[in-house]
């Protein structure tokens, strides 16, 4: 596999640098990281490729995998059908030849679009080996520590990729966070955009889920209202078992008027209803 092993990749997050070793790793030390305060060290590519693999599995009808051992976020990656071949959804740190054959059976990559920059790990790579853009909010270019011609930056709210599926900005978590609607499928993959909880009848929306940073009235009504021009179903997440499966746009809706309320100090336990009666 033709890739750069000697680069710098963050042990904690997996982000791959430029550098062989900065001096410290902006994604794991930023406040909205979980894995703000573990000590620095680095790995690469080569080290990864001894002590991990891939593991692929379906969910909410689409294709997914996730590294084991767990590493770095744990996050999830998708295989969108797209172009003939497949749209990835987010990014793993661990690329290897077992998961570039996997990923070739079920028809390549013709692209790769990524939530925010928390999942950016070792892009520049996948989109060498594929040979396919990687498409990233023009507002989260500060983010990214290795560069390629590769990333494509877009602006605005919204970009069209066509055959249904649209790439919209919802900020909040990230100036340039971005979810992944796909229209055939009614569905949305949100990763961080919105979080997904245990409540069966709401989502939040954080700055920092990990430091339980909130954020304010004005940036949950701007991630409510990505959604608005959009029909969907389906919320997707960014681990294993985090999926909404019907109603996500009401629950994104009174979700937020819930959040809004509780930030203005509007929300106690008197005015909250019984368990299951919004749903009734």
């Amino acid at each position: 596999m033709s890739t750069d092993q000697t680069l710098a990749v963050c042990s904690s997050c997996g982000t791959q640098y430029d550098e062989v070793a900065p001096a410290t790793c902006a994604i794991s030390h930023d406040p909205r990281s979980s894995l703000r305060g573990k000590p620095l060290s680095w790995t690469t590519l080569a080290e990864l490729r001894t002590r991990h693999r891939n593991v692929f599995g379906e969910e909410a009808g689409l294709v997914g995998f996730t590294t084991e051992p767990s590493f770095a976020f744990r996050q999830r990656g998708f295989l969108v059908p797209w172009r003939g071949s497949n749209l990835m959804w987010d990014c793993m740190a661990l690329l290897d030849d077992e998961t570039v054959a996997r990923i070739e059976e079920q028809g390549g990559l013709a692209g790769i679009a990524i939530s925010h920059p928390h999942f950016y790990t070792t892009m520049v790579e996948w989109a060498q080996r594929f040979d396919c853009p990687v498409y990233l909010h023009e507002d989260d270019r500060g983010w990214v520590v290795r560069h390629d011609e590769r990333l494509r930056f877009w602006s605005r709210e919204t970009h069209d990729l066509g055959e249904e599926l649209t790439v919209i900005r919802t900020g909040g978590h990230f100036a340039g966070s971005q979810v992944l609607h796909i229209a055939s499928k009614a569905t949305v993959l949100v990763s961080d955009a919105v979080v997904l909880t245990t409540d069966p009848d709401h989502v939040s929306f954080e700055y920092s889920w990990a430091q339980f940073l909130p954020l304010d009235e004005q940036a949950v009504r701007g991630i409510a209202d990505a959604f608005e021009p959009f029909e969907f179903e389906t919320l997707v997440g960014g681990w294993w078992g985090h999926v909404v499966p019907k109603g996500g746009k009401e629950m994104i809706r009174r979700s937020a008027e819930r959040y809004i309320s509780a930030v203005r100090g509007e929300l106690s336990a008197r005015t909250l209803p019984a368990p299951g009666e919004e749903r009734r």
